[in-house]
Formats: structure tokens, C-alpha cells, sequence
């Protein structure tokens, strides 16, 4: 009777960890493509102004200006650390002058080492 009990205890055991994997897998699968659907309405950027300077400097400033938020190390952490996009959306900024808000000119993402602040190009600015 007592290796019934043991074998079934095995057994939801078993189970146990297999859906707690399945789960996980599921969960990363997610995060990723989260990050995924982000970095795809990230367009690339200019960091700074660079006409006017030494073509040097413009190399410089190009080579490091190359954002990739899904597959680039992160710094500070281990080499298989994983990327997640924990919030995303719009920020809200009031004019103190006219005392109007423009809710839809900035695009935030906050991920596990980084804030992204990120001006729409084509945005319609609404008022309040």
C-alpha cells in the first residue's frame, strides 16, 4: 500500500514539473514576443545631430548608434540573461504655459535594464 501511495506521489510530481515547464516556455515565448512587437515599431535614430562634423566623429556616433533591444548583451549581466519588455505606452507631458497635455507625442518602454523615451514621428498630438 505505501509504494502505491510513493508511485502516485511520483507521478503528480512528474506532472507537476512538466506543466510548470510548459508554462515557463509559454511565458518566454510570450515576453519575447512582446519584444518582438516593440522593437518592430522602434525605427532606427539619429543620437545626435552629426552634420558639421568630422567624418570620424560621424563614424564614431554611427557605429554606437544602432539600437537592438532583443538580441544585444546587456551590460552588467550574464550572457544567457533574457530581455523583457515589463511596460509600454504613452506619456503624458503638460505644457506649463497653456497648461495643455499631449498624450500621444511620446512612446515609453520600460525593459528590465533600460527606459526608452521615443518621440513619434507621425503623431497626432491631442489636446486636453
Amino acid at each position: 500500500m505505501f509504494t502505491f501511495y510513493r508511485v502516485r506521489f511520483v507521478q503528480i510530481k512528474s506532472v507537476d514539473d512538466f506543466v510548470v515547464s510548459v508554462n515557463a516556455a509559454l511565458r518566454r515565448n510570450e515576453e519575447a514576443a512582446q519584444l518582438d512587437h516593440a522593437a518592430s515599431r522602434l525605427e532606427c535614430y539619429d543620437v545626435v545631430e552629426t552634420k558639421g562634423l568630422d567624418e570620424e566623429v560621424e563614424k564614431l556616433i554611427k557605429l554606437y548608434s544602432n539600437l537592438d533591444i532583443t538580441t544585444a548583451p546587456m551590460p552588467g549581466c550574464p550572457k544567457d540573461s533574457l530581455r523583457t519588455l515589463l511596460r509600454e505606452g504613452d506619456l503624458k507631458l503638460r505644457d506649463a504655459a497653456t497648461s495643455k497635455v499631449d498624450r500621444y507625442g511620446i512612446l515609453t518602454y520600460l525593459i528590465d535594464q533600460k527606459l526608452l523615451l521615443c518621440l513619434k514621428l507621425h503623431a497626432e498630438i491631442i489636446y486636453d
